[in-house]
């Protein structure tokens, strides 16, 4: 009887230890839910070329430490999830594809995790909508844009979620590609709830044209249950972009930036409760610099320098300040205008002549 009861004891425990998971070959089409484990590196052929795709059901996806890798100027993701309720990816590489990892769902409850996976290449690493997402000990790096998307977005890690954690992810060398912007870790709404700690984000080198930041949270806050604490970002032009009623929950991070709070007035009280230090570059941004650069009559410049009055005037102390900005910045802008419309009728004439020359 002893015997008996012990077998039966024992019996949940065996159970658990004798799981096992699908095995899976890329390109693969997940239709039905469980767990699945990659059995080899896989390198796509086509740019259009998903590596996996789960169609609507929950997955769980153990990389084995193995890689999936693009093909050239690849428009595709790594890993694309459909509507999913349930989505863990783990432990293994994804380089080059356009999105590294794409997760979008409207379903109530769902979840997305993912952890211990390498991304890079291509304009996003991590783009996730679901009602709850995780993002632990992950890294994104070299994410660079684009070629056809120009003026989007490069972006490591992008969630929106209405409860989110983003914890001890390493984030590097996020850049624009032409007048864009280079974002390591985004919020596209805020969440209701949120922890974003423990994160290491660093840029080795400034972008060409656009401005690159550590932090971006998208629209007004929704709920002070959101906490941005001890990450350490470095190398980049602004530490980060968010309405001022965040800053509150902005503490004991520190900021290693282009452009310090004497620079620009988009701080608020933020270095009330974080280390701000200098990365002994220049503050492209400064409106008396970009006025400088503009001066050779570069576009891109031009729009850099309309940008950054536009936010001086919506900063603006004095009504006086925010109308000087507006005019100059209407002023630039007009001037620009001019120069596209020369630009098409240089361009209709060069069309109109490139057909004498294939003959």
């Amino acid at each position: 009887m002893c015997a008996l009861l012990l077998a039966l004891a024992a019996a949940p425990a065996l159970a658990e230890e004798t799981r096992t998971c699908t095995p899976l070959t890329p390109p693969a089409l997940i239709s039905v839910g469980g767990c699945y484990v990659l059995e080899g590196d896989f390198e796509a052929q086509g740019q259009s070329d998903h590596a996996i795709i789960i169609d609507g059901v929950d997955a769980e996806i153990d990389l084995a430490g193995f890689r999936l890798k693009a093909a050239p100027s690849s428009s595709a993701a790594g890993i694309q999830a459909i509507n999913s309720g349930s989505v863990k990816i783990s432990n293994g590489a994804i380089e080059g594809f356009l999105f590294g990892i794409r997760s979008e769902t409207d379903r109530q409850n769902s979840l997305v995790e993912i952890s211990n996976v390498d991304i890079s290449g291509g304009a996003r690493g991590v783009f996730v909508q679901a009602d709850e997402v995780r993002v632990h000990n992950t890294n994104v790096h070299d994410v660079t844009g684009y070629v056809n998307w120009p003026q989007a977005h490069s972006i490591g890690i992008e969630v929106n979620a209405n409860s989110c954690d983003l914890r001890d992810n390493r984030v590097s060398d996020i850049y624009p590609v032409s007048t864009a912007e280079g974002i390591a870790l985004s919020l596209s709404n805020p969440p209701l709830d949120c922890t974003i700690t423990g994160n290491e984000i660093e840029n080795g080198q400034q972008p060409r044209y656009g401005r690159s930041f550590g932090l971006w949270l998208g629209g007004r806050p929704r709920s002070e249950d959101l906490k941005i604490t001890d990450n350490r970002v470095q190398g980049v032009t602004y530490a980060m972009m968010a309405f001022p009623t965040f800053n509150q929950q902005v503490t004991d991070n520190e900021f290693v930036v282009d452009c310090m709070p004497g620079d620009v007035s988009t701080y608020g009280d933020l270095t009330d409760h974080n280390s701000f230090v200098s990365s002994g570059r220049i503050c492209r941004d400064k409106v008396a610099h970009l006025r400088d650069l503009a001066k050779a009559g570069s576009p891109e410049w031009n729009i850099r320098l309309a940008a950054a009055l536009l936010e001086d005037q919506e900063l603006g102390r004095r009504p006086t300040e925010r109308c000087e900005s507006l005019r100059e910045a209407a002023e630039i802008l007009e001037g620009l205008q001019d120069t596209m419309i020369q630009a098409k009728e240089q361009m209709l004439r060069v069309e109109g002549l490139l057909p004498y020359c294939s003959k």
